[in-house]
Formats: C-alpha cells, structure tokens, sequence
C-alpha cells in the first residue's frame, strides 16, 4: 500500500483527489493536510512514499516541500494557467507534475506518475486528457 501525503491548499483539488482515493483505497493510505504550518507539526514518525500538494500556495514553496521530503518524490498539481512554473518547482526539486484540470481527468495518469517515482523509472504511458 502506497502512504500519500496531501498537502493541497486548493479546495477543489482536494476534493478531485480524496474522490479519486477514496475509489481506489485498496492502493492507498492517505493523510491530507492544508497549510506548511500542518506540514511541520508532523510526527517523524509518520513515513510517506510520495508527497502531493497544489503549488502556489501562499504559505510555502516548492523547496520547502523538497526540504521536508528528503529523497521521497514531490508531485505538485499545478493550474493549467500557471504551467509558466514548471520550470520553478523542477529547478526546486520536485520530481514531476499534474496539470489540473476541473474535471479531474488528470486523475487518470497518477498510477503512472506513482510507478515512475516510486521505481525510479520512468514508463512515457501518460494517458491522454
């Protein structure tokens, strides 16, 4: 079982992906937090394989999250209007990136992104939007 931590300041996003993990909860346990001052309350002791969280948020950044991750990969759901970050949040470390979309269709390539970051390679079967 795969343990996520969400840290998604959007509302929308939250809701598209606890939808998304609540259907597929045999593959994953999930905590979701809110702000980077949740992030730093955290317990050592709790272990997560990956981290997603919706960037920009107001109250962290793409290399506070690379901090607190370590070597766990960082996926970040990004606006389709603010693709212009990319480059920012890979510069920072994080290891890839979902392009959201309203109807949650971007959804659909996270078993994928999930299986290149947690093996280390990367397989190009992105499913198409």
């Amino acid at each position: 079982m795969t343990k996520l931590l969400l840290l998604l300041t959007n509302a929308e996003n939250q809701k598209i992906c606890e939808k998304y993990l609540g259907e597929n909860k045999d593959n994953f346990e999930w905590t979701v937090i809110n702000s980077a001052a949740e992030l730093r309350n955290i317990p050592a002791s709790l272990r997560f394989d990956v981290i997603f969280a919706d960037l920009p948020a107001e109250d962290y950044t793409a290399s506070d999250l690379t901090g607190f991750a370590g070597e766990k990969p960082v996926i970040t759901l990004v606006n389709a209007s603010e693709e212009d970050k990319i480059v920012e949040l890979i510069q920072a470390g994080v290891f890839d990136f979902l392009i959201t979309d309203p109807e949650g269709l971007f959804l659909k390539n996270i078993p994928v992104i999930m299986e290149n970051n947690l093996t280390g390679v990367m397989r190009p079967e992105y499913v198409p939007l």
